[in-house]
C-alpha cells in the first residue's frame, strides 16, 4: 500500500512538473515572438535563465514521461484483476 502511494505521489507530481513545463514553453514562445530577448542584456540574461533549466526539464520529462504512462497502463489492469483475486 505504501508504494501504491508513493507511485500516485511520483504520477501527480510529474504532471504538475508536465502543467508547469506547457506555461514555460507558452512564456517563451510569447517571449521569441515579441522579440523580447533582443532587447537588453538583462531580458537576455533572464531568458537565458528560463530556456536553460526548461531544456533540461524537458528532456528528463520526455524520457520519464514514458515510463509513468506504461506504469500507470500496469495498475490500471492490476487494479482491474484485484477485486475478481479478493473474491475467494
Amino acid at each position: 500500500m505504501t508504494r501504491s502511494s508513493n507511485e500516485g505521489k511520483t504520477s501527480h507530481a510529474i504532471a504538475a512538473n508536465l502543467s508547469e513545463l506547457k506555461l514555460k514553453k507558452i512564456l517563451i514562445d510569447k517571449m521569441e515572438r515579441n522579440k523580447l530577448i533582443h532587447r537588453s542584456d538583462q531580458q537576455k540574461t533572464l531568458y537565458k535563465a528560463l530556456i536553460d533549466p526548461y531544456e533540461t526539464d524537458k528532456v528528463i520529462l520526455d524520457t520519464y514521461e514514458d515510463t509513468v504512462t506504461i506504469k500507470r497502463r500496469q495498475d490500471d489492469e492490476d487494479d482491474e484483476e484485484e477485486p475478481s483475486a479478493g473474491s475467494n
